[in-house]
């Protein structure tokens, strides 16, 4: 069985991903710790193969780097040199395993080697982040942006870092780009236009959406362009846009715009698709809040102290509840001092005068 494995792993090829077949086979996890210990058995008779090195180093990285690396990098660092696989290979054994500095030595040998890439400013921006260096890193991040302006995956990488380092400014600025090099790439609708929409910018939004061909099964791309289209006022189009979907979720964000929009009939009977369904606190309230909006007080009393007595911990519809029944406690006070008013009976100046 070990030996079968090795055949396929050395007539796979070794000087590239792309060489390996196996890399192109969906298998499991099983299948590569066996490879893994065959390799080793392999290693243990030829300890000085390079080969044998390189193909332990790809089934370890397919396993996440469940053993140590260091051994085969430095001996083949050593016997043949660093190239761009192994160079690759060892970039993501640091990162896996939080090797910040080795990561930065590792750029600083292979840039020795061939020279300034913009490439390694990436593996900079990680290791110099994992290492708290966050000054250095916005420097390189920003150094990224600038040479990479045609390059979708690292205008990705550099947007969602700086959001990870709360700099909203710089990650629109890196998703803006991604946007003009890539209009079609996944994160400008799933990361971009949200974040857009988080920041009221939606004017930008509704620019980067009409650049974008949006699948009409994407629920997410859809309900993000009515989101944009609803915000920027035009209602009816946002609604068409959702029109086509059947989900809960697009039930309640239709309901929620037409009880904004005052259209109390229109929201309830989304709501009451919602409600049939799943009788979920939000959509409960949001109808009690309808009822309490169109006057009917006690039905809405009675919906979120329904809510109330399902979840005692729902801040919300304890004080609608307490709101409402306040409201209601006025209005009986009302009527009942209306009642103790006594009526006056005036007489015409006439009649008194006959009497």
């Amino acid at each position: 069985m070990y030996r079968a494995l090795i055949c396929i792993f050395i007539l796979a090829g070794c000087s590239d991903h792309q060489r390996y077949s196996i890399s192109e086979v969906s298998v499991g996890p099983d299948y590569y710790l066996t490879a893994l210990k065959a390799i080793n058995s392999e290693i243990r008779d030829k300890p000085k193969d390079v080969l044998l090195r390189k193909k332990r180093l790809f089934i370890n990285q397919k396993l996440r780097w469940p053993e140590e690396a260091d051994d085969d990098l430095n001996f083949i660092i050593s016997n043949a040199g660093l190239d761009q696989e192994v160079y690759l290979y060892g970039q993501d054994y640091f990162r896996t395993h939080h090797l910040y500095e080795k990561m930065l030595d590792y750029v600083a040998h292979w840039e020795e080697l061939n020279g300034f890439s913009g490439d390694n400013l990436q593996w900079r921006v990680i290791a110099l982040s994992g290492l708290g260096r966050e000054r250095e890193a916005q420097n390189h991040l920003w150094d990224l942006i600038q040479v990479s302006k045609e390059d979708p995956e690292k205008l990705t990488f550099a947007a969602r870092t700086y959001l990870k380092m709360e700099d909203t400014t710089r990650a629109l600025y890196a998703f803006s780009n991604l946007s003009r090099a890539d209009s079609d790439h996944p994160s400008v609708l799933h990361a971009y236009v949200p974040l857009l929409l988080e920041h009221n910018q939606f004017e930008e939004a509704g620019k980067v959406l009409e650049r974008l061909q949006i699948n009409v099964d994407d629920a997410e791309g859809q309900m993000l362009a009515a989101k944009t289209l609803y915000e920027l006022g035009r209602s009816e189009q946002a609604h068409s846009r959702l029109r086509v979907l059947k989900s809960l979720e697009v039930y309640y964000q239709r309901a929620i715009w037409y009880k904004q929009d005052n259209q109390w009939d229109s929201a309830t009977y989304y709501l009451d698709l919602v409600i049939q369904q799943d009788s979920s606190s939000r959509a409960l309230l949001a109808k009690a809040e309808i009822f309490e909006n169109q006057g009917y007080l006690n039905q809405s009393y009675a919906l979120s102290s329904l809510v109330f007595e399902k979840d005692s911990t729902n801040s919300l519809a304890e004080e609608m509840a307490r709101n409402v029944g306040r409201k209601i406690a006025y209005l009986r006070s009302l009527r009942e001092r209306e009642k103790r008013i006594p009526i006056l009976d005036i007489s015409s100046k006439k009649e008194t005068e006959n009497e």
